[in-house]
């Protein structure tokens, strides 16, 4: 049988990918949102996941970002503390005014499943885009999320301009 170059590198194609396993992924969005901004945590894969713990991580954002949670202390004028808005979460560690880093335990997300939150953030640059009550996508760029799965695996993502960061986390087990 002969088969047309088009048809031949097709088939080369799907069975490369029959071989690369899916990989379950969360993807971490920001959104300035006045007075609380948003954090959504989607699993953007086709499968499911099981328990994971995700760290976002504000340390090495461009403007210096932290958690505005309460009247006093680092923040800069408006706060607002942790709000679970939608998604089940098994814990989630205290946030103090001024903290670079919070921490969520998820009980595993279903495919399209999310988690979303809110809570302020600020900026320590006084010559931000937006002030430092608001905060740009790109002010949040160089920021990571960083989840741990069981076993103690932990597997980083970064947060681009787009104020996204995506996280492969594991192999889809059917």
């Amino acid at each position: 049988m002969i088969k047309t170059p088009v048809l031949a590198a097709s088939a080369a194609l799907a069975v490369a990918m029959a071989t690369v396993p899916a990989t379950a992924e969360i993807r971490v969005t920001f959104q300035e949102s006045a007075p609380k901004d948003i954090f959504q945590i989607v699993n953007t894969s086709g499968c499911g996941m099981g328990p994971v713990s995700v760290e976002i991580d504000l340390s090495a954002s461009s403007a210096g970002l932290i958690f505005d949670p309460t009247a006093s202390g680092a923040g800069v004028s408006v706060y607002q503390p942790f709000e679970l808005v939608s998604g089940d979460v098994d814990g989630v560690a205290e946030v103090s005014d001024g903290d670079t880093r919070l921490s969520l335990d998820l009980p595993g997300l279903a495919p399209g499943g999310r988690v979303v939150f809110t809570i302020d953030i600020d900026d320590t640059l006084i010559d931000g885009p937006m002030g430092q009550t608001m905060v740009a996508g790109s002010e949040i760029a160089g920021a990571r999320v960083n989840a741990t799965v069981p076993g103690g695996q932990t597997i980083s993502g970064t947060f681009g301009v787009d104020a996204a960061a995506a996280v492969p986390l594991q192999a889809c087990i059917s």
